[in-house]
């Protein structure tokens, strides 16, 4: 439970570049996440390279911490033949798996929504030259930590919790 409670959206980073090593494990945890009918819809653009990193804030607004991240992953979809409409799910779990890998290698990270905002889909598109049938889903800054925050509370708040029903 450790790397799930500690891991928080986090802002701000050293200069420390990510070793490789991480960069893997964080792919291997993402590629390891589950998906409708096991078809792995999943694609991973990844970029350490400053220069790059500095052009994702002029199309995505929410995107100033990429100017000091060691790392953006580009977490994308490419629709299979069947049961597509799962791909948003698919896509979250591998995002997901992402971030909780990198907490518990004591990386930061946060998740930057991309679908289904059209503007930041096109933003994404360009910026990674991805082909037509490919989507764009989240951008997940990476980096050490230069900033520390509380980790998320182990007792669940009981008011959104339902038991059998919804009623109380």
């Amino acid at each position: 439970m450790n790397p799930i409670l500690a891991r928080r959206s986090i802002r701000r980073f050293t200069p420390r570049p990510l070793e490789e090593e991480d960069l893997s494990a964080l792919l291997a945890a993402a590629l390891a996440a589950p998906s409708a009918h096991n078809q792995r819809p999943w694609h991973f653009v990844v970029s350490t390279r400053k220069d790059r990193l500095e052009e994702i804030p002029a199309f995505h607004p929410y995107s100033s911490m990429m100017r000091t991240a060691a790392a953006a992953v580009l977490v994308c979809g490419e629709p299979a033949s069947k049961d597509d409409d799962f791909l948003p799910q698919d896509l979250a779990a591998a995002t997901e798996n992402l971030l909780v890998a990198a907490s518990a290698r004591g990386i930061g990270s946060c998740w930057l929504g991309v679908y289904p905002k059209e503007s930041l889909i096109e933003g994404c598109r360009r910026w990674a030259h991805l082909p037509q049938t490919v989507i764009p889903f989240a951008l997940v800054a990476l980096g050490w930590p230069e900033e520390t925050k509380a980790p998320h509370p182990e007792e669940p708040d009981p008011s959104r919790i339902h038991r059998e029903t919804w009623e109380r």
